[in-house]
């Protein structure tokens, strides 16, 4: 499917099978099929090697076939070839690796693995003084059981704050108070996940205002830094790689996914006006394209 309707579609069968209709499915979508089946038959090269319940064929698989199935699709695997691999690259593929198997709310842990994980390469690499030296680094995360929990936008807190006393003209008393609208205040990004720590070192504070114009689409990217911003005209669509859908409207704030590779689009009427602020560091950038991956 086109990645834009896997979740419409997951959605229509989830529901269906919430309502209780009995569905013969067959799927590549290994934590709805988790999530939804009572019963799991696990087919390979013509032949059905095992069913059972979706913790039996998931957690205690019994037959070779899909014990090596199993492990495949829990394994992520990273080359390094010296100290200036790319992490963010590492990094969006573990938080891709996470969300895939329902295991967001481990993210923040994931990261802070990529750090340490990349210390010790480079350390090793350059006390070996093998800097052109390949090594491999595997990574085993398992918990494909675990559900995606999606965060919307906390309510909004109005505060009326006493302004600094001014001059007035005689017989003037009167006083403005100064309005104030908390907009956002969250550690998550749009689609639930938990956002990073603050990167290290002296910090780049940086606004970029961006036009989209009617039907116009974003290439796929991942941001390896905070940012947030607000619509100020026009319709977003934000569409990840796995088809979840977050649709920013006018006047609407938005916290952006880090090291989840998404793309966003315009179906609306008019052009899109949309101000972004990011967290970022010196030499470190806003978002990283990938061109590798085509728009459908």
């Amino acid at each position: 499917l086109d990645p834009t309707m896997v979740g419409e579609v997951l959605s229509v069968i989830r529901q269906l099978a919430d309502e209780g209709l009995t569905m013969l499915i067959v799927t590549h979508e290994m934590k709805f099929a988790h999530d939804v089946s009572t019963r799991l038959f696990f087919m390979y090269d013509g032949y059905i090697h095992e069913d059972g319940t979706p913790e039996q064929i998931f957690e205690h698989p019994v037959h070779s076939a899909t014990k090596a199935f199993i492990q495949r699709i829990r394994k992520e695997v990273f080359e390094i070839n010296g100290p200036d691999f790319d992490v963010l690259g590492m990094q969006s593929a573990i938080n891709a690796f996470c969300y895939k198997y329902g295991i967001t709310e481990k993210q923040a842990a994931a990261q802070k693995c990529v750090k340490v994980l990349m210390r010790e390469c480079v350390s090793a690499l350059m006390r070996e003084g093998q800097r052109g030296a390949a090594q491999r680094a595997g990574g085993d995360v398992s918990g494909a059981g675990g559900r995606t929990h999606h965060a919307g936008l906390p309510h909004q807190a109005d505060t009326l704050i006493p302004s600094t006393p001014k001059r007035t003209m005689k017989n003037d008393t009167t006083e403005t108070p100064v309005k104030t609208t908390e907009l956002t205040r969250t550690s998550r990004s749009w689609d639930g996940a938990v956002l990073p720590d603050y990167p290290q070192g002296r910090p780049e504070l940086v606004a970029v205002k961006y036009e989209i114009g009617v039907g116009q689409r974003l290439g796929w990217h991942h941001h390896p830094v905070m940012n947030h911003g607000v619509v100020v005209q026009g319709e977003l669509t934000i569409v990840s790689l796995d088809g979840m859908e977050k649709v920013v409207h006018e006047g609407e704030i938005v916290v952006e996914m880090v090291g989840t590779i998404h793309h966003g689009e315009n179906r609306g009427e008019k052009p899109v006006v949309l101000y972004m602020f990011y967290l970022s560091g010196k030499d470190l950038p806003l978002s990283v394209q990938h061109p590798e991956i085509a728009l459908e």
